[in-house]
């Protein structure tokens, strides 16, 4: 399943509050939220570099050439 590129914003911001409560886990030093924390945000960076490698080719054109012969 590929994340819809319009969503690359939220995702962002996801991104920016995963590492923002990683932080704070590491100064309470809760050693299991800060793994947790560390798979949640690699996972969400594969994501963002998938949606930016990711090339939107629109509905495919439908040649409007000549009908054919109904013979």
């Amino acid at each position: 399943m590929q994340p819809d590129p319009a969503q690359k914003r939220r995702l962002d911001e996801i991104t920016i509050n995963l590492r923002e409560r990683l932080a704070e886990a590491h100064e309470r030093g809760w050693l299991g939220e800060v793994e947790g924390l560390e798979i949640t945000i690699a996972a969400a960076e594969r994501k963002l570099a998938g949606m930016t490698r990711q090339i939107h080719l629109g509905m495919p054109a439908i040649p409007s050439g000549r009908q054919p012969d109904p013979s």
